[in-house]
């Protein structure tokens, strides 16, 4: 048995409706359709999705004390670190977005955001992409805010900005899952497009 499905938003079920329309038109036109998401609950995907990154997390944990050969912590002042945290929480979001609309027709238009939990937020877009753009849509966050930022934290030797690179990459727990499912799924077509889900973590993939 599958984890229980959460009650959607008003503005879920209409992105729902329009995503099964869409599904039918790629149907129509001879696409097969796989469903690449995270089959787990909200809660479950809170702890999975960062344990997923502790890998990348110990190594710039690493590096960053191999470069400034020392080790402690100092987050202060601890007010201005939690404010600075959630509003990159924010911009990660809005990096999502940024980065899908410049792939699809609509642009801004197909973006969209929502709550999957009060901890969850998540963007999604309503048109399809390749799958490099589909990847880069999900991983871009990461890659600007995790790993960007833990380089700068290295180089300019700043715990500040260290802890909160640890923490945006570990927010990025279920993005990285999310393209891992797509890179373990393979196309088997020669034509080729994934659609991020409209409302739970993951992508789907249309091949024919």
């Amino acid at each position: 048995m599958g984890p229980k499905e959460r009650k959607l938003t008003e503005k879920e079920l209409k992105r729902k409706e329009a995503f099964e329309t869409l599904c039918l038109e790629m149907l129509q036109s001879g696409y097969r359709i796989t469903p690449l998401i995270l089959d787990m609950g909200v809660w479950k995907a809170n702890l999975a999705a960062p344990a997923s990154m502790l890998p990348f997390i110990a190594l710039t944990a690493w590096l960053y004390c191999a470069v400034n050969h020392r080790v402690g912590i100092s987050i202060e002042p601890r007010i201005l670190f939690l404010a600075l945290f959630l509003g990159l929480i924010v911009i990660h979001e809005l990096i999502h977005g940024i980065t899908c609309a410049v792939f699809v027709k609509d642009h801004f238009r197909a973006i969209e955001f929502g709550f999957m939990d009060i901890l969850m937020p998540y963007c999604t877009c309503s048109q399809p992409m390749k799958k490099f753009q589909c990847i880069l849509g999900f991983i871009m966050p990461a890659l600007i805010l995790g790993f960007g930022l833990a380089a700068v934290s290295i180089s300019v030797d700043s715990y500040f900005l260290f802890f909160l690179a640890e923490l945006n990459l570990a927010a990025s727990g279920g993005d990285f899952l999310a393209v891992l499912k797509m890179l373990l799924h393979p196309s088997q077509g020669q034509d080729t497009v994934y659609c991020v889900h409209p409302y739970k973590i993951g992508a789907v993939m249309f091949e024919k």
